[in-house]
Order: structure tokens, then C-alpha cells, then sequence
């Protein structure tokens, strides 16, 4: 089983196991690569994957590593958002996703065992004596479409990762969205699960990711 991690920050700052050391159970004998790099919005992701399908067989592993199954893991989006609240814009955003991680799963053999998509998350910069609620509201609409569209599309899993770094994981996104729009929050993110900066992950934080990973993994094998 070969694993393809793909997308902004959250993947390009994920630190990956060996395969010595994966989390998975050593019968899956995973190996992994990485096609990611901080700051990408959808367009620049679109066009590395593009340009890496016509370089590399699939599923863009490297050094000519060509596995009978593999499984991507992919997040990106936040950077589009900018704080837009904007429906149509969310909307857009959300289609964009979509379409890219088809590309990401390359075809409908079976080599392509399944896609593990992680949604925004609210964030430890987005709280404190000003809150900024623009950027909450676009992070959680953004989910709320990709909720939506991912529904349809059962070859790929998605992840609520919305309220999953807060002190209120057990929030439904949708009630945290209408309160987020009503301007009362009593929730904020952990900053143990994130680095100083407030914006990533810290090891802690990719913890919660890599045991929903084991698990889908497992299942997709």
C-alpha cells in the first residue's frame, strides 16, 4: 500500500513516518510521498498535479515506485478563502476541490484504493479580543459545501475537521456555523494542538490526523 499525501501547509508540514515506524500495521507495508507545499491555493496545486501526471506513472510516487494500491490523503482550500464570506465564491471553491481531487485519485482501477479528504479547521489566530468571525464563517460554509459535495461521491471520504482542534470537538459543525454567524462563540481552538505561529499543526495536533488515517487505511486495504 502506498500512501500520496498532497496539498498545502498542513501536508507539506505533516511529519511522515518511515515505513519502519508507520502507524499502520506492518502487513500493509506502506510507503509514502509527498506532492505539497505551504501557501498553495487550488490552481498552483492543479497545475503540479497536472505536470506531475505526465512525469510519473501513477500515483506520482517517487523514485519510480509504482505500488498495485494506493490511497491519497489531501487537504487544501483555506488559502483560496481569504476571509471571503462571499456564497458564490464558497461555492466555487468547494467545485474546485473536487474537481482536483479527481485528478488526485488519477483513475478507477484498482490501484486506486480511496481518498481521505481533511476539511478546514478553525484556528488559534481566528480567536482572541477581536474575534474574526469573517474568517470563521468562510472556514465553515467551506465545510459545510465540501459536506455536501463529498456525500455524492462515496469512492472518497471526507472529514468534518472543523471543530476537531477545539475545546468543543463535539460540536456539530452545523451548530458551531450558526453561532459563529450569530457572533457568539464559547469554543476556541487548543493551541496545544498547534505550533506557535497559531496557523499549524503541532505534533500533537497531526496525532488526532494519522489515527483517522491508521483507520481508513486499514479499511481501504
Amino acid at each position: 500500500m502506498h500512501i500520496l499525501y498532497c496539498g498545502d501547509s498542513d501536508i507539506s508540514k505533516w511529519p511522515l513516518p518511515a515505513p519502519s515506524q508507520s502507524v499502520h500495521e506492518p502487513a500493509l507495508t506502506p510507503t509514502s510521498s509527498r506532492l505539497a507545499k505551504s501557501g498553495w491555493t487550488i490552481k498552483p496545486m492543479e497545475q503540479q498535479i497536472d505536470y506531475t501526471s505526465r512525469t510519473t506513472a501513477p500515483p506520482f510516487a517517487v523514485k519510480d515506485v509504482h505500488p498495485d494500491q494506493y490511497i491519497v490523503v489531501s487537504t487544501v482550500g483555506e488559502n483560496d478563502l481569504s476571509s471571503s464570506t462571499d456564497s458564490n465564491f464558497i461555492q466555487l471553491t468547494a467545485s474546485r476541490i473536487l474537481a482536483t481531487v479527481d485528478k488526485l485519485a488519477v483513475s478507477r482501477t484498482s490501484e486506486f484504493k480511496g481518498l481521505l479528504f481533511l476539511g478546514p479547521k478553525l484556528e488559534p489566530w481566528m480567536f482572541g479580543e477581536e474575534n474574526d468571525f469573517d474568517a470563521m464563517l468562510a472556514y465553515a460554509r467551506l465545510n459545510a459545501r465540501l459536506n455536501t459535495a463529498f456525500d455524492e461521491r462515496p469512492e472518497y471520504k471526507y472529514v468534518d475537521c472543523l471543530m476537531m482542534f477545539t475545546d468543543k470537538e463535539s460540536m456539530t459543525s452545523a451548530d458551531a456555523m450558526q453561532a459563529i454567524a450569530a457572533k457568539r462563540v464559547d469554543f476556541a481552538a487548543q493551541e496545544d494542538l498547534f505550533q506557535q505561529d497559531k496557523l499549524h499543526l503541532s505534533s500533537s495536533g497531526y496525532k488526532l490526523w494519522e489515527a483517522l488515517l491508521e483507520v481508513y487505511a486499514s479499511a481501504s486495504s
